[in-house]
């Protein structure tokens, strides 16, 4: 086991790791970049036999030039204290692993990889951070251990320089033990510690709660359409919101009664908006105003929404959860159909719509999650009836009459409410037909190109519809409700985002920026809504998204295990624990209640078989109890074997084996005890025979008897003496001597 080499290579992962995860924490990445190739470039540097080391000077002056530089930066900007010291310290560790190895400069760089741990615990709760917290902890631990071998063996190499100008003999040098079980034991050693901070550390986790969760479960409101690209005004006369981004803004997870997580058979579309006012100039707003109801959720508890008049509640199996994980605060609750009640994880102020199914964030905190139990169903609801509301223009009014002439559709909706119902459908269908074929086309492009002042002035659904015939989905959405208003059927906007994008292995939907969209809903019966898109299929954003890239998957999975952190780590409070006890505690019941029926009934088993009556119990309880202590004894025995093994460097074979041998150096282990329990322990490195010699001087009375046990133990050890009967004897009273001597006053 080179030593040497392997604590080397370790102490620099470490103090590397450390350099990496804090300026991670400060999300500097150009400062990871050079900090860390610097790090890397010191190795092949400063080490090896044409290494070249830092002289002490220019050490000095370089740190000098940084904690200068740092010390502006923090009166410049005290808020950021912290973050100029960490990059302080960051430029001082570099500086080391340029210096001249040493002792003191091994131990300078361990204390400020430590440093750096703790300032970027201070400023960082991201979840890469804390996976090379957890790494550079047990890789702590392991090289401090080594660090103490190395340190002795430093020393041994100092004190070897001193004795060849001495007289003393070599063997007075203290060296490290480097035999052949060093290796096993190094290796146990540092997994029982390891082990036992680990479940220190997880005790101390489930025992102590944090109150960080409200910190990691809401934000403070940003407006939506920078965040997400989702908007619940619709202006087509006004700068294009539309974005391609392929930023994320959320993923969705659809739990079923059954507790599963499934995939729907077609686009997840997540409503946001009603919109079915037009205030004329290509502006689509919402006539519902006010809300209906107005709630204040209580933390993790489901918070029932009141249904409109037509509906009645369902049952609990009829519905789906949907689970929201948000990367940033929107003021809008999206869902994908009818809202039966919802959940956050704060408390926040909500407005619900019943006529439209809409949830909006009325209270300056919104939540990163929440949850939204729905019905799938088509939305209900009616809208005021008011005239002024609709889209009017007359240029339209003949284009929708012309495209129903051409269809063969009756001007007018029939008396019959049937026949209403299939006309409100293919009418519906009638346009959506027309604006989805290939006599319109999808452009974001809308500036370019000359225009007439006359057509400027033309009313931005009228223009779509009679000159440019081209437009984003805005445009589509706007066109066909209003076609439907001009032939007095009722539709409206919806806004809200429309994805395919499942991924299995973290069973969520995920929806980007890129995923906004505006379509329609007709009422095509009394009070229910059905969903009509009239962007043509090819530029939805189902129609061109393209398969997730290995880089975009793993993104989302990273984003979907950082949430998980943040709520289940981070956001450990209370309630969490609360709800852990709950589960644990009925489970610790139902076990240990079936452990002890079945000890019972296979104890009455027994009994019936061998029919021996209540005196029965008596003696199988005799039977455990010697079964106890007979287990015990045998314990106690085989860790006796194992220490005297131990302690004469023997590797372990088998049980029968290891029982001999223990029994034949017995003698010896018990005096390194006698001498131990008397203050006078032999240390490791030092032989038995030299330790006896050095006693001489000091106890000559103790050195005699061990001489006679040492060189026994030399005789059996290695010139091949058997144990006999005899020689049990001398060594029995070669140990009474001993104690004898070891006696107080003696």
């Amino acid at each position: 086991m080179n030593l040497e080499r392997i604590y080397l290579r370790l102490s620099f992962v470490l103090v590397f790791t450390a350099i990496v995860a804090h300026c991670i924490a400060q999300q500097a990445l150009l400062l990871v970049i050079f900090t860390g190739t610097c790090a890397v470039a010191s190795r092949p540097i400063c080490e090896g036999p044409r290494g070249r080391v830092l002289p002490r000077p220019w050490s000095l002056l370089l740190t000098a030039i940084a904690l200068i530089w740092s010390v502006v930066g923090m009166l410049g900007d005290p808020g950021q204290s912290i973050a100029w010291i960490g990059t302080f310290v960051v430029w001082l560790t570099l500086i080391k692993l340029y210096e001249r190895r040493s002792i003191e400069n091994e131990a300078e760089r361990l204390i400020l990889s430590l440093l750096l741990m703790v300032l970027a615990a201070l400023v960082s709760v991201d979840l890469l951070f804390g996976l090379l917290l957890v790494a550079w902890t047990g890789l702590a631990i392991t090289v401090l251990l080594l660090f103490q071998l190395y340190h002795g063996q430093e020393l041994v190499r100092l004190q070897q320089g001193q004795v060849t100008a001495s007289t003393e003999p070599a063997d007075a040098v203290q060296r490290p033990i480097m035999g052949l079980g060093m290796r096993r034991d190094f290796r146990r050693v540092t997994s029982g510690i390891l082990l036992l901070i680990l479940g220190i550390s997880v005790a101390l986790f489930m025992v102590v709660p944090r109150s960080m969760t409200t910190s990691f479960s809401h934000g403070h409101g940003q407006g939506d359409v920078a965040i997400s690209g989702h908007t619940d005004r619709v202006d087509l006369g006004g700068v294009s919101r539309i974005s391609l981004s392929e930023e994320q803004v959320m993923s969705v997870g659809l739990l079923d009664w059954d507790g599963e997580f499934h995939q729907l058979g077609s686009p997840l579309r997540l409503r946001g908006s009603v919109l079915d006012r037009s205030r004329g100039n290509g502006v689509w707003e919402s006539s519902e105003r006010r809300a209906d109801w107005e709630y204040e959720t209580v933390p993790d508890t489901w918070q029932l929404l009141e249904l409109s008049k037509s509906r009645t509640r369902p049952g609990a199996d009829e519905t789906i959860i949907q689970i929201f994980d948000l990367k940033e605060p929107l003021d809008t609750l999206f869902s994908m159909s009818r809202a039966i009640d919802v959940r956050t994880p704060i408390s926040v102020g909500i407005d619900y719509n019943s006529n439209t199914d809409t949830l909006t964030v009325t209270s300056d905190r919104a939540p990163l999650h929440y949850e939204i139990r729905v019905l799938p169903a088509p939305p209900e609801g009616v809208l005021a009836r008011r005239s002024w509301y609709r889209y009017q223009n007359p240029v339209v009014r003949e284009v929708a009459l012309g495209l129903l002439q051409e269809a063969g559709i009756p001007l007018r909706r029939p008396r019959t409410p049937a026949e209403a119902v299939a006309w409100n459908q293919q009418v519906a269908l009638a346009f959506q037909s027309y604006l989805s074929s290939h006599e319109f086309r999808y452009t974001l492009e809308l500036d370019r190109g000359p225009r007439s002042t006359a057509s400027s002035e033309l009313d931005p659904v009228e223009r779509f519809l009679v000159i440019d015939q081209a437009g984003h989905c805005e445009y589509f959405a706007a066109a066909f409700v209003s076609l439907c208003h001009v032939v007095d059927l009722n539709a409206r906007i919806i806004t809200g985002f429309v994805t395919d994008r499942y991924d299995p292995l973290i069973q969520r939907y995920v929806v980007l920026k890129a995923d906004a969209h505006a379509w329609a809903e007709v009422e095509t019966t009394p009070g229910l809504w059905a969903t009509f898109d009239p962007t043509p299929p090819a530029w939805t954003p189902v129609g061109r998204s393209q398969p997730p890239s290995f880089a975009q998957r793993m993104s989302w999975i990273y984003g979907w295990f950082e949430h998980a952190w943040q709520a289940n780590v981070l956001g450990y409070d209370v309630q969490k624990q609360t709800e852990i006890v709950d589960t644990v505690q009925p489970w610790w019941r139902s076990l240990t209640r079936s452990t002890v029926t079945s000890v019972g009934e296979f104890l009455v088993t027994v009994n019936l078989a061998f029919g021996i009556g209540l005196g029965g119990y008596i003696w199988m309880g005799v039977v455990l109890v010697l079964a106890i202590l007979s287990f015990v004894a045998w314990r106690l025995g085989r860790r006796r074997h194992q220490r005297v093994l131990a302690a004469i460097s023997i590797e372990r074979s088998d049980i029968r084996t290891d029982r001999r041998m223990a029994r034949r150096y017995a003698f010896y282990v018990d005096s390194l005890r006698q001498l131990r329990d008397a203050g006078l322990a032999k240390p490791r490195w030092q032989s038995p025979g030299e330790y006896a010699r050095k006693l001489a001087g000091t106890h000559p009375e103790v050195a005699e008897p061990l001489s006679r046990i040492v060189n026994h133990f030399y005789a059996i050890r290695f010139g091949g003496l058997d144990h006999t009967d005899e020689h049990q004897v001398f060594t029995r009273h070669a140990l009474q001597d001993l104690s004898r001597a070891l006696e107080p006053g003696t």
